[in-house]
């Protein structure tokens, strides 16, 4: 915990947006084939002055989603601030994906980036070989360590660190041993959330599937908690009758 508050990544831009069509939310930059980028890969934007690409606070984010030469890709843009819109001219940055060059990388820790209690460790390597980046080594969801960290391995991604109820042993053994081989080979160690927020993805919540595989437990209609009173009276809330038609004079 101490390590990850302590280390300051000082990185470059990745790019630069060339030009912006804000009605069909499409911008294309000045990256493309021959830099090594295609369709899917993930930017976040920040604004063009930022001296530190990976401190600097993120206008938007953008998916590039045809590469149409070497030096020129088109993308979509994917969150944005109307107040402060994405400009020509503002820089790209990833955390994967860099221009010519395969980042690596390292995973330790449970990650549940959608609050639904499962591990979405899966999604996280998927995202990194998609930008074309490589797992050195993993503490999997079982306390398995797999692969090596070596000095070209660039960044341990962290999740949670594992509690003493519940799990095996070897999972707390193996995600201590990780972190004190990243301080030794000088691997840059950054949480899960912040990865994130570097390639410019955002975690979607959990939905509902409206197919054939939909659930009725999905749908069930819930009726709010409120306490039949009312100014300290109880309300009798039985079905409604009729008055007596006896009228006393």
């Amino acid at each position: 915990e101490q390590l990850l508050k302590e280390v300051t990544d000082f990185e470059v831009a990745d790019g630069r947006v060339q030009w912006v069509n804000q009605g069909e939310q499409l911008v294309w930059v000045d990256k493309g084939s021959s830099d090594g980028l295609r369709q899917q890969v993930s930017f976040k934007v920040i604004d063009r002055d930022e001296p530190n690409p990976a401190t600097a606070a993120t206008k938007g984010t953008i998916e590039v989603i045809r590469v149409t030469n070497g030096h020129t890709a088109e993308a979509r843009i994917i969150s944005d601030d109307p107040t402060n819109p994405i400009m020509p001219g503002d820089l790209l940055f990833s955390t994967v994906w860099q221009a010519g060059r395969i980042e690596r990388f390292a995973l330790a820790g449970f990650m549940d980036i959608n609050g639904d209690l499962l591990s979405d460790r899966d999604l996280i390597k998927q995202l990194i070989t998609l930008n074309r980046g490589v797992i050195d080594s993993e503490v999997t969801d079982d306390g398995k360590r797999v692969g090596e960290l070596t000095v070209a391995t660039k960044y341990l991604v962290m999740g949670d660190r594992p509690t003493d109820k519940n799990v095996k042993p070897d999972m707390i053994k193996n995600y201590g041993w990780t972190i004190e081989q990243a301080e030794k080979l000088g691997v840059r160690v950054m949480p899960v959330s912040k990865f994130l927020d570097h390639i410019g993805y955002t975690a979607q919540q959990k939905t509902v599937s409206l197919d054939a595989g939909g659930s009725s437990s999905d749908f069930k209609a819930t009726l709010p908690d409120v306490p039949r009173r009312s100014l300290g009276k109880t309300i009798d809330y039985s079905p409604i009758r009729p008055k007596s038609k006896k009228t006393t004079y």
